[in-house]
């Protein structure tokens, strides 16, 4: 009994918090010039990620070498993804048309993220990946709230 006393508590606890954050993403409305400078912004960090990444010294051991080839490749399809998506945008296309652009673009971030310290050693490198994480949780925001 105690067991089942404890997690009703614990989902009434949660319960406010998790409906405030949906109350919270409910408001953000879309805004299609906002978006598409956050788009833009992702993708030129992640273009300066991409370069910084490059411009490490090649690794010791074949093994080592291909581990970062593939890093390098997830972070170079991530951003043509990202700079496909700023184009969309641009081009005037709303939430729904890019809904699924921008999804490509936040899954190859999760890549990214678990390969990039195979890439990303070089100085610079790391505080772009920290800059696009940013722009990529802000550009969240507005595709978690509908549009």
């Amino acid at each position: 009994m105690r067991t089942v006393n404890r997690i009703l508590l614990a989902a009434s606890l949660s319960l406010p918090v998790a409906l405030a954050s949906l109350d919270l993403r409910a408001e953000m409305v879309w805004e299609q010039d906002r978006v598409t400078t956050l788009a833009e912004d992702l993708a030129r960090e992640l273009s300066l990620l991409l370069e910084a990444a490059r411009s490490g010294p090649q690794q010791d051991t074949a093994m080592q070498q291909r581990t970062r080839d593939a890093a390098l490749t997830v972070l170079r399809r991530t951003h043509e993804n990202a700079e496909r998506l700023a184009t969309m945008l641009r081009e005037g296309n709303g939430h729904f048309a890019t809904e699924g652009q921008f999804e490509a673009v936040k899954q190859g971030m999760v890549q990214a993220l678990k390969t990039a310290k195979n890439a990303v050693a070089q100085p610079g490198a790391r505080e772009h990946l920290a800059a696009a994480q940013d722009v990529r949780a802000e550009l969240s925001m507005y595709y978690a709230a509908g549009a």
